[in-house]
């Protein structure tokens, strides 16, 4: 009898094992969809003096200037307030806007701050993207494998002299440093913004803004071959926005520069 108790439990330990094994298997086939990560803009404090270098100074008040007459001024008076402007991606874009695109890159964020608009009316928040591959370049400023480049979108947080930190956000999210993207971005004179991107983490995709959804949790791989199919002028396919038909590529056109100001940033209201 005392035989048979021991056989029993070595039988139940070894199907929870196998039972255990074989969860994992079926958990690592399948997409982990939960993995979205909502960051945070970055934070600026309100009187943050200008750049005593004439040269950045001048830079900075051109990239500024994009982002004045803010429709809702910051009032620094206030105490921790959250304003949230809600943006519209045009209908029928695809999940992999190349032709919105004046280029499309694969890189690592490295740093992430906020800036004033020249005004100091609005924030918006500038990303350094280190470089790792150019996927569609932009042919009258190349970019460049291994170089880190400037890239924006709006909104972000403003510290106030009281302490108190403002938050001024569209329903564009922001990047996270650190963090491995797939970016298509639009330009508005010597800067690139950030029109949509997804982020590739742990052999996965993870859109960065929720319109797109299709390539949500999908492979890594899968997405990349989709990608190269869809930045090349002869590509058949690529997913549609709507459903899952396939639309016909068409080839790439020239980039146009597209208006930033925050109600209308890369033309989506």
């Amino acid at each position: 009898m005392r035989i048979r108790q021991v056989a029993a439990v070595v039988c139940l330990l070894l199907f929870l094992c196998f039972a255990a094994t074989g969860m994992s298997a079926l958990r690592a086939q399948k997409p982990d969809k939960t993995r979205q990560v909502k960051e945070k803009f970055p934070a600026v404090d309100y009187n943050t003096p200008e750049p005593a270098d004439d040269q950045e100074k001048a830079k900075r008040k051109k990239k500024g200037e994009k982002y004045n007459n803010a429709l809702s001024p910051i009032n620094p008076a206030r105490g921790a307030v959250t304003q949230l402007e809600v943006v519209h991606f045009p209908a029928g874009t695809p999940p992999l806007p190349v032709q919105q695109s004046a280029a499309v890159i694969i890189g690592t964020v490295t740093k992430a701050r906020a800036h004033l608009s020249s005004d100091k009316s609005y924030v918006y928040s500038e990303f350094d993207v280190l470089v790792a591959e150019v996927m569609k370049d932009y042919g009258q400023s190349p970019i460049a494998t291994g170089t880190t480049i400037a890239v924006e979108r709006p909104g972000g947080r403003v510290r106030v002299p009281s302490g108190h930190i403002q938050e001024y956000k569209t329903t564009l999210n922001p990047l996270g440093v650190g963090c491995r993207y797939a970016l298509f971005l639009t330009r508005r004179g010597d800067d690139y913004h950030v029109f949509t991107g997804y982020r590739l983490e742990a052999g996965q995709v993870f859109p960065i803004d929720d319109f797109f959804k299709l390539y949500e949790g999908t492979g890594e791989e899968e997405f990349i071959r989709d990608l190269r199919q869809a930045v090349t002028p002869s590509a058949g396919t690529q997913r549609s926005a709507v459903d899952d038909s396939p639309v016909t590529a068409m080839a790439p056109v020239d980039p146009i520069e597209l208006d930033t100001n925050p109600c209308a940033y890369a033309n989506l209201c």
